[in-house]
């Protein structure tokens, strides 16, 4: 329902960062139903929330272009409520129905053993993975979170945040290295843009065409990071795949065959659940 297409007068009043907006979010999640309810069975209220929060409200690489903490803070708990008052007003008009979030996971890792790194990726991990999973799914804030959006909530805001959700969808790509950074208001980060992925520099490794590692085995970790904490939801994979250049041979064919040696990579992890 929400992929970071946020109309121009709703973020002049603010954005995610005002709680107007979860008022309106559950307006239009009911005119959704009211439309398209007889048509579709499932429901996905926001589509990667901690990649819009944290690239459009803290590094500005995304809209609105904010680099702001509280306004990301206040952007996180707008969110969660958002989606719990939607999917309330949803079932409230259709009770069946199957809705659920879809959040942009990923394994963290230390790029180096330094206590500053190590610490960093306990953040990273936090701000990334946990800030709306742990509050849609668990009914609380993880602690190193808590504090910042305590300012924030309002009574009856965590009851609800905290539904009874008919899934997870999961978008996943690869993990993610991580280290202390004192210039990111976040204090850790990933790799940026051009940057190589953290502790691979000068080293030969098979990469994406958009510098992205192949690590299949980080898949099958974070199917079961919300398999054995988050209740052993239904998870719908709903976003994975490689970046690989079409290269097309004379007789007019492309041999994708990076591509395909991927996806058997990632079929075998996958496998491994069952």
């Amino acid at each position: 329902m929400y992929h970071w297409d946020l109309p121009q007068s709703l973020q002049d009043k603010g954005g995610w960062a005002n709680r107007d907006i979860t008022n309106i979010f559950s307006d239009y999640s009911e005119a959704i139903v009211k439309n398209f309810g007889d048509r579709c069975n499932h429901f996905i209220t926001f589509n990667e929330p901690q990649v819009f929060t944290i690239h459009g409200y803290v590094d500005g690489y995304m809209a609105p272009g904010y680099k702001d903490l509280e306004k990301y803070f206040a952007s996180i708990h707008n969110v969660n409520v958002a989606h719990g008052k939607a999917f309330q007003a949803m079932k409230s008009l259709n009770n069946n129905i199957k809705i659920g979030c879809t959040f942009n996971m990923a394994p963290c890792i230390p790029a180096t053993k330094s206590s500053e790194d190590l610490h960093a990726t306990k953040l990273f991990d936090t701000y990334w993975n946990r800030s709306f999973a742990d509050p849609m799914y668990l009914g609380r804030y993880p602690e190193l979170l808590i504090e910042d959006v305590s300012k924030h909530i309002q009574q009856d805001d965590m009851k609800n945040i905290f539904q009874k959700n008919d899934f997870i969808g999961l978008n996943h790509y690869q993990h993610i290295r991580i280290k202390a950074d004192n210039k990111s208001l976040l204090k850790a980060r990933g790799a940026f843009n051009d940057e190589l992925p953290f502790g691979l520099e000068g080293k030969d490794a098979k990469l994406t065409l958009m510098g992205w590692e192949i690590v299949p085995d980080a898949y099958y970790d974070q199917i079961m990071d919300l398999k054995n904490n988050y209740g052993n939801p239904d998870i719908y994979l709903t976003e994975n795949g490689a970046a690989y250049p079409d290269l097309i041979e004379k007789n007019g064919e492309i041999n994708d065959t990076d591509r395909i040696d991927y996806f058997k990579k990632i079929f075998k992890c996958c496998k491994k659940i069952y």
